[in-house]
């Protein structure tokens, strides 16, 4: 459907020359997402196990093609065409995902992870201390909830493990605990906790974790409007503490 496309055997050849076991290809201008199927290609035949990340700007076909002339035109409506035929928005980046989603499906590629994950930039899902607010009682009340309206547990799973430089890649696992969800992030070296009835009966079951599974330098953090009470909160730390978990990587949003 485009006019000239990357060729994805040209792809795979080029990164076939220089790709060790579990490197990482970035592409910044990915597109319809060439790269994506040349890596998984790349991998089913000579089992590098290589990973990509790719990057495209949401990109606005409709604008494109208002600006656009000749053999580009043509390759933006065709675009348009098949978007319409997925029920899709006019944006590069659905392409992209459509392209990938049916590149992971080739039958030669049953043998190979072809897992990938999409994330889309957005601003931060905690709130910001607004130090210039002339209104203390105003300000203190939206604090009460630090999260924005909106954002969901999956979206603070993934800030957390960004801001605790962690790959977005790693296993996650969730365990629902009375009114809490405990997340059990990259085989325990990770847990979050999130919720709205948070007891210390989460503490013990990170501890049961930390003892069946003999980690080493756990981090744990609370939603910290979750707890039931103080006292709650209090235990929960302590008792973490006496299980070998350092005050400094408790912490709480």
């Amino acid at each position: 459907m485009f006019s000239y496309p990357k060729p994805s055997g040209l792809i795979k050849y080029l990164a076939s020359l220089v790709l060790e076991e579990d490197d990482i290809l970035l592409d910044f201008f990915s597109g319809s997402g060439t790269t994506a199927q040349a890596i998984m290609q790349l991998n089913d035949e000579i089992k590098v196990d290589a990973k990509y990340i790719l990057v495209q700007l949401p990109e606005n076909l409709d604008l494109a093609l208002s600006s656009s002339s000749g053999d580009s035109k043509t390759t933006i409506e065709n675009a348009i065409d098949q978007l319409d035929k997925l029920k899709k928005p006019h944006i590069l980046t659905y392409l992209s995902l459509e392209r990938i989603l049916r590149a992971s499906n080739l039958k030669h590629l049953d043998s190979t992870d072809v897992g990938f994950k999409v994330f889309e930039l957005q601003k931060s899902n905690l709130k910001k201390w607004n130090s210039g607010s002339q209104d203390l009682v105003t300000m203190l009340g939206s604090m009460q909830e630090n999260f924005e309206p909106g954002s969901t547990e999956d979206d603070l799973v993934y800030e957390i493990m960004l801001k605790q430089g962690l790959e977005l890649t790693l296993p996650i696992e969730k365990i629902v605990l009375g009114g809490s969800n405990i997340y059990k992030v990259a085989f325990g070296s990770l847990f979050i906790v999130l919720g709205q009835r948070i007891t210390n009966d989460v503490a013990n079951k990170i501890i049961e974790f930390i003892k069946a599974d003999d980690l080493e330098n756990v981090s744990v953090v609370f939603q910290d409007t979750g707890f039931v009470n103080d006292g709650e909160k209090l235990n929960t730390i302590e008792q973490l503490n006496a299980s070998g978990v350092q005050y400094d990587d408790i912490l709480t949003i």
